[in-house]
């Protein structure tokens, strides 16, 4: 062998051996020589590769449940295949080293591991270990409680996950399982945000993981709570007029407390105020009646709920019973019930003054008077009632009571009156003493066909003839004894409406006059009216002028206004008429009126005919054989006269020596109207002046003008010729 061999290898007898301790390639010439002296040679290259050696210094750190992986390198060595080993020291649990130089696995422990590997080559060299260490770090940690923060239905909802430790380059987070409540999510991997729509318990888990592949998980709670509900009531509290309302605090549950108040609809009753701040309602209120109003709560998360509420504020506490209670029977029970209005039941009732008949108790919850009297007392108990409600407003009342001991009736004989053609008032008679139940019935008399008498002892019906009803009443008690009355009920037409007569109230003498009859207002009935004229004289010489009647003849005169209108009808018309006559008096239209067989309040009407001066009808100048007669035809409606004053116009182409003249004619005038042949004619007169022709010719007179005068005054002038 020709060369240089590598240090630590030795070629004896044509073996080559040793370890070499020198790297490198080496040339050698190998000669073998036989026996014979024959020889060959063959040129070798020698190559000797170094030991192999870990070039891994160091290895990247790990972290709890992040998956690992890492690969070892080596130099040198015989190759192509290497295997790798811990030559001491240990893994993380869950990491392992692989023959093929692989650290891998999911740590589950953190801490600082050191151990060191070695690696041999194809040619089983093994490097020298070389010492590393593998530092785990924690994984992360979810920090945000097991139990969120609770939710609320239509409000709003933001919560943040938070974690710490491992990898903290950023984290990501993720629902592994469960789910959340209807309406949230996990918004951007961080927070839980969105509007809850359904109210409950929901259980999730969720998994944060950070940049290095560690993870953790943690279960979580989260509550959805409903928003605010009104439990109060709706029906509030009563309260009375004029007391202090007893304050009422408004409550609610669920949502998200504080509270916050408002009536949107409706009012409060007059006198209550409402705080939204509290929900009390107070006040003292100053009108009757029940107010109907909404109310509205609003939690923090501004969620809302309303309700409809009322309240009724009644009237003053007042006792409604009559003073004078029905009459007790002693040894016989009673029973009245006092009854009060107004106020806040339930009522309490008490005796705050006198005494109550022995045997006979007031029932302090309902006012009931019961018992079983055992003495009358002498006279009637009086007895102070107080009623006291649930708002201790009290109000009292003075009750008289009357202990009786013998059967009878107690309504009075005469009975209200009743009107033709209209529903009697129910009227009950009243009976007191005996034993109870009574039996009433009618044992003489009767009350007609249109009335009668229940069992429950009420009257009633339509009456239909007016006049006076008599009957008698019988009651009976339960032990037989009996008890009678008396009754009258008297019928009358209903009342007439005011009655307008077109009269006049005066009128000169000789005049007809013509008038209607109407009522102010339609008569449910039939009417049937007379008139009758008659006539007060008002003269010097009183007398009744026959002139004066109806223009239909007579003195009377009938009409009828029939049901249901308002004009009376005279034959077929709606007017009629009369004379004054001529005599100064009073005329008087009395009126009689008849419905349904009854009289109706008669009247009069009255026309004043005033005494007046003379009134001249005709003159007429007559010749006769001595001259000349003045012919005068009028009235004198006071039935006197005192004088003629006559002027003469003479004829054309005549004179005359006399032209005026004055006539007394007091004597003869009250000679005429004293005299009974006048009456017949009332105030009328003819008078006749005779002149005659011892001192002229009568043709010499034209014309003739006559004034008369009585105690009125005078006439006026009237002028006559032949």
């Amino acid at each position: 062998m020709t060369g240089t061999l590598p240090n630590g290898l030795t070629f004896t007898s044509g073996s080559l051996s040793g370890i070499p301790t020198q790297a490198g390639t080496f040339p050698l010439t190998a000669t073998v020589t036989d026996s014979v002296g024959g020889s060959a040679s063959v040129n070798y290259n020698l190559s000797i590769s170094p030991p192999p050696i870990v070039t891994t210094l160091s290895v990247p750190q790990g972290e709890v449940t992040a998956a690992y992986s890492t690969t070892l390198a080596e130099t040198g060595g015989t190759g192509p295949n290497f295997t790798w080993s811990l030559a001491s020291g240990s893994l993380p649990n869950g990491v392992s080293l692989a023959a093929s130089g692989v650290i891998s696995g999911t740590p589950t422990q953190a801490g600082s591991f050191p151990f060191s590997v070695q690696v041999t080559d194809n040619a089983a060299v093994t490097s020298a270990p070389q010492a590393l260490t593998l530092t785990v770090i924690a994984g992360p940690t979810i920090t945000t409680g097991a139990t969120l923060p609770s939710g609320e239905a239509a409000a709003p909802y933001s919560q943040t996950l938070a974690a710490s430790g491992g990898t903290n380059s950023g984290f990501t987070w993720t629902v592994t399982s469960g789910s959340l409540p209807p309406g949230l999510s996990l918004n951007s991997g961080v927070a839980i945000t969105g509007t809850p729509t359904t109210v409950g318990s929901f259980s999730f888990t969720a998994k944060v993981t950070d940049s290095g592949g560690g993870s953790a998980t943690r279960a979580f709670a989260l509550s959805i709570i409903g928003g605010p509900t009104i439990t109060t009531a709706p029906a509030l509290p009563s309260g009375t007029v004029s007391v202090a309302y007893s304050p009422v605090t408004l409550a609610a549950s669920d949502g998200t407390p504080a509270y916050v108040w408002s009536i949107i609809t409706g009012s409060l009753p007059p006198g209550l105020s409402f705080s939204g701040g509290t929900g009390v309602i107070s006040g003292t209120p100053t009108g009757s009646g029940t107010s109907s109003f909404t109310v509205q709560v609003t939690d923090a998360q501004g969620v809302t709920a309303t309700k409809q509420f009322s309240i009724t504020i009644a009237a003053n506490l007042i006792i409604t019973t009559a003073s004078v209670l029905p009459n007790a029977t002693i040894g016989l029970a009673y029973s009245v019930t006092i009854s009060a209005a107004g106020g806040t039941p339930p009522y309490t009732w008490s005796v705050t003054n006198g005494s109550l008949p022995a045997g006979v108790t007031l029932n302090s919850s309902t006012g009931a008077l019961t018992g079983t009297p055992t003495s009358s007392g002498g006279s009637p108990f009086t007895i102070q009632v107080t009623v006291t409600d649930s708002a201790s407003v009290t109000a009292t009342k003075q009750f008289l009571l009357a202990i009786g001991a013998s059967l009878a009736i107690t309504s009075g004989g005469a009975l209200p009156q009743g009107t033709l053609g209209q529903a009697y008032p129910a009227l009950t008679l009243a009976a007191v003493g005996g034993s109870q139940p009574y039996t009433w019935s009618i044992t003489a008399g009767s009350m007609a066909t249109a009335l009668s008498l229940s069992s429950s002892r009420t009257i009633t019906g339509t009456p239909t003839e007016v006049g006076a009803l008599h009957f008698t009443v019988q009651v009976k008690d339960s032990s037989g004894s009996t008890a009678t009355q008396a009754f009258t009920i008297s019928i009358f037409p209903p009342t007439l409406p005011q009655v307008n007569i077109g009269v006049p109230p005066t009128s000169p003498a000789a005049q007809q006059i013509s008038f209607g009859v109407s009522l102010a207002s339609v008569y449910p009935l039939d009417i049937t009216g007379q008139i009758t004229l008659s006539f007060q004289p008002d003269a010097i010489a009183p007398a009744v002028d026959p002139a004066i009647q109806f223009s239909t003849g007579g003195t009377t005169a009938t009409f009828t206004i029939p049901a249901k209108t308002r004009d009376a009808v005279f034959s077929s018309s709606s007017q009629i008429a009369f004379q004054t006559g001529t005599v100064s008096g009073v005329i008087t239209l009395s009126f009689a009126l008849v419905t349904g067989g009854a009289e109706l309040p008669g009247f009069d009407q009255t026309i004043t005919i005033p005494r007046s001066a003379p009134v001249i009808q005709t003159v007429q100048l007559v010749k006769n054989s001595a001259g000349l007669e003045i012919h005068v035809v009028g009235f004198s409606p006071s039935r006197d006269l005192t004088e003629a004053d006559l002027t003469f116009t003479a004829a054309t182409g005549a004179s005359l020596q006399t032209t005026k003249v004055s006539e007394s004619l007091a004597s003869v005038a009250a000679a005429w109207y004293q005299s009974t042949g006048s009456a017949q004619y009332g105030s009328q007169l003819m008078l006749v002046l005779p002149f005659n022709a011892s001192q002229g010719s009568v043709d010499a007179v034209g014309s003739v003008s006559v004034v008369l005068k009585n105690a009125q005054g005078s006439s006026q002038t009237a002028n006559g010729s032949f």
